[in-house]
């Protein structure tokens, strides 16, 4: 009897290492299918950045160092077409070219969770681009990871940003440009960010960090250039 039990047990280990495997095959496809909207941006990122680096070098060997012209500071134009003159911000460095909702209720979850589907939200309550004080605007991300390309695709690589980066926003058909000026990491509950004032025009924009977790609060300052 011993002798007939042997094969069928080898055959139902042999099952079980088949399922075994289609399990973490599946799971790892499952997990890379998620959390792809995020790493995507950053792949494209880093690529764009090689590549921008090469053509850079490429055109500095080629230019002329010995002019002595001098340099006049003019508004630097855009490489993209914004998407909205209206309410927009663009940010070249991060391949960033978005309109945001103004006057977003941030005293219901209702309210800005909804506004978060669509990008970007302006809080209602704070300065708009261009006026004395702070223009808050934010983008959350979520724990939830079915949830990830629905609210963290827009600030993605918010994260990449450093002092000195341009940003660029749109408000009324007016442009106007700001300069980072620090970044920093805060607990959610720390409200500072948002209840700040300012003597000159200041956009602060925040988004959950790391990426597609609610563990943190990223937020970057940028001061508007005179």
């Amino acid at each position: 009897m011993n002798k007939q039990k042997k094969p069928k047990l080898k055959l139902n280990r042999k099952y079980l290492i088949y399922i075994s495997n289609f399990l973490i095959i599946s799971g790892v496809i499952y997990l890379f299918l998620i959390f792809f909207p995020i790493i995507k941006p950053e792949i494209e990122y880093q690529l764009h950045r090689l590549f921008k680096s090469n053509n850079q070098e490429s055109s500095n060997l080629n230019s002329d160092e010995s002019t002595n012209s001098v340099k006049i500071p003019i508004e630097k134009p855009l490489s993209v077409t914004p998407v909205s003159t209206e309410f927009g911000i663009i940010i070249e460095k991060i391949n960033l070219n978005t309109d945001f909702q103004p006057d977003i209720d941030i005293s219901t979850r209702e309210g800005y969770w909804q506004a978060l589907e669509n990008g970007v939200a302006h809080a209602k309550g704070t300065k708009y681009p261009g006026q004395i004080g702070n223009a808050y605007l934010f983008a959350h991300s979520t724990v939830d990871p079915l949830n990830i390309s629905k609210y963290n695709a827009v600030f993605t690589l918010l994260h990449q940003l450093e002092k000195g980066d341009s940003i660029v926003t749109f408000y009324k058909g007016t442009r106007y440009n700001y300069i980072v000026d620090s970044k920093d990491i805060v607990d959610p509950t720390n409200i500072e960010p948002l209840t700040r004032d300012f003597a000159e025009p200041v956009i602060t924009l925040q988004t959950c960090y790391p990426p597609g977790t609610s563990l943190k609060r990223l937020i970057i300052t940028a001061k508007m250039e005179e």
